[in-house]
């Protein structure tokens, strides 16, 4: 796996390429068996809730959700369309309509992401 610093510059360029506006660049290396104990990542919650932004940035879909408590609160956030999407290094998109209405694989994917490194908004991008 590449750098830390390596995976953030990708995450720009994909940014670039796509049109997309970072707004804040974040990274959280805390472990967490138990939901909430990440402070990173809360204050990421927390900032989607007062949308600060309404999509992430990640290398990859595993380094969103670190736990089952996490994860519902990341799909929580896409059920109230506060989350509109999450998109990876590798081309994934994950959204709420496949969350509610993709095939079971898909679903499975939506429901494995979580730890993000830079943030994103771009309304054009995510108006439904």
């Amino acid at each position: 796996m590449p750098s830390i610093e390596s995976q953030i510059r990708e995450m720009e360029k994909l940014a670039i390429n796509e049109g997309l506006e970072i707004v804040e660049r974040k990274q959280e290396s805390h472990s967490a068996k138990e939901a909430g104990a990440r402070p990173v990542f809360n204050e990421i919650i927390e900032e989607i809730k007062r949308k600060k932004f309404d999509g992430t940035l990640t290398w990859a879909p595993d380094r969103i959700s670190r736990n089952a408590g996490d994860l519902g609160r990341i799909v929580d956030l896409m059920d109230q369309g506060l989350l509109k999407e999450i998109r990876t290094y590798g081309g994934q998109k994950f959204t709420k309509y496949l969350l509610k209405h993709g095939t079971v694989t898909e679903q499975r994917e939506v429901l494995s992401c979580i730890k993000s490194k830079i943030l994103l908004k771009d309304k054009k991008l995510f108006a439904e």
